[in-house]
């Protein structure tokens, strides 16, 4: 066990936030310890958002009185073995976590990841590190501290996979990587809202790729679409096409940025996007990508609203259209993502050609003025189905709707802008077949 004075400026630094010294005011000599990410992020010179600390003992009283002192909420988490009271303030947390009297080495040893291992006294400053995670840090190399603790939480299989893409410059130990490979079909036992918030963070980043690469290393194709649902090959295919879709939203980040530009598109927000590209990696056809989103979906590995996001994606056609109509109805069908529909097909083109074709559709569609796009993608109601009946004397049924769908396709067009231009098209008779 290595138990040192913190040296590194950072760790110093974090002593002196104010959040950790009213925590040690409200330990009030009671033996106290940062522990897990804020740790290991301080000590990476990373920002520290919240903070986890283990108290020896008088938990519940140590938490009553940092959130009298600081107003935050008070919150229980866990169960009774390993269960912490969580102090709320904003959007940042504190973590208390009472070892009851136990050993402070044996709480280091149970944990993931020997970066996540290091314990920080407060306020003196001492580092106890008995799994060699100072060590590890300074290498940026992922290892578990134990062989077994995979088996003990398969959660913890995402969990290397999402660190790994989040961590500077980090790699795993590759003894860790094959234990955590062989636990992977272990995930189908877990419950599901442990793995959606593990996935959530691991495909929500701005870049894919490093995610896409530990999802191959771990062999998560297989837990999440069967073995029998993987084309022969695509794991080969993933990184690639992860990289072009990264370079692709880079691309648009850094593009100059007007907010009349992009209306109702979230490139921020890369989620749904992320979850269909995978997936369509995966599978033999869109129509197989579609019902592997709704398996993930129904199975608790994504939101029902992530999966409708993530199969709107795929409702447009998959050649880019040319003409200003045929544009104007794309983009209708894509809806408010459109440009990460965009994104995705540039990045599964096989060809420079087709690259090119998409870009040159987004680059038309943006030039449009922001009223057109919005025009396009969300036409206003000119008639109702009331409207309709009474206008062509017809009876409630299939045929209100398709009278409505062709005002709504003209909208689209461009042809249709008036009321009074929606009448006349549906008294002109039925449109000429094709």
């Amino acid at each position: 066990m290595t138990e040192t004075p913190a040296s590194n400026v950072a760790w110093r630094e974090l002593l002196a936030d104010a959040r950790v010294v009213e925590l040690a005011k409200a330990a009030s000599g009671v033996a106290l310890h940062l522990v897990g990410g804020a740790v290991r992020d301080a000590g990476l010179g990373r920002p520290v958002h919240d903070l986890d600390c283990i108290v020896a003992e008088k938990g519940a009283a140590i938490a009553g009185r940092l959130a009298d002192a600081t107003g935050a909420h008070l919150v229980a988490l866990g169960g009774a073995r390993f269960g912490a009271l969580r102090l709320v303030s904003g959007k940042r947390h504190i973590d208390i976590w009472d070892l009851q009297g136990g050993p402070l080495l044996a709480d280091l040893w149970r944990r993931d990841f020997t970066v996540n291992a290091i314990a920080l006294s407060v306020p003196d400053g001492t580092i106890i590190d008995p799994t060699g995670g100072v060590e590890d840090l300074a290498r940026r190399r992922l290892r578990a501290t134990r062989a077994e603790i995979f088996i003990e939480d398969p959660v913890r299989v995402l969990r290397l996979a999402r660190l790994a893409s989040v961590l500077p410059d980090f790699e795993a130990d590759r003894e860790t990587v094959a234990c955590a490979r062989a636990v992977t079909p272990q995930l189908a036992a877990m419950p599901h809202e442990r793995l959606r918030v593990e996935l959530d963070i691991l495909f929500s980043r701005p870049r894919l790729a490093a995610a896409a690469g530990w999802c191959d290393d771990l062999d998560l194709p297989a837990f999440f679409f069967g073995k029998g649902a993987v084309v022969p090959g695509a794991a080969n295919l993933t990184l690639p096409a992860a990289e072009r879709l990264d370079g692709w939203l880079a691309a648009r980040r850094t593009a100059p940025f007007s907010p009349s530009l992009h209306p109702l598109s979230a490139p921020d927000s890369p989620l749904a996007l992320h979850w269909t590209l995978f997936t369509e990696l995966s599978s033999s056809s869109h129509a197989a990508t579609a019902a592997q989103l709704r398996d993930l979906a129904r199975r608790g590995l994504m939101t029902r609203d992530c999966c409708g996001a993530a199969l709107r994606l795929l409702t447009p056609a998959w050649e880019a259209p040319a003409d200003e109509i045929a544009r104007r109805l794309w983009l209708h069908a894509a809806g408010p993502s459109w440009r990460d529909a965009i994104a995705m097909r540039a990045a599964l083109a096989t060809s420079g050609g087709a690259v090119e074709s998409w870009r040159r559709l987004e680059a038309a569609m943006l030039v449009w003025p922001e009223s057109t796009r919005a025009w396009v993608l969300s036409p206003p109601t000119l008639l109702s189905g009331v409207d309709v009946q009474a206008l062509l004397a017809i009876p409630p049924g299939p045929a209100v709707g398709a009278a409505l769908a062709r005002v709504r396709r003209a909208q689209v067009e461009g042809v249709v802008r008036l009321r009074e231009e929606a009448e006349a098209l549906l008294l002109a008779g039925p449109a000429a077949p094709g």
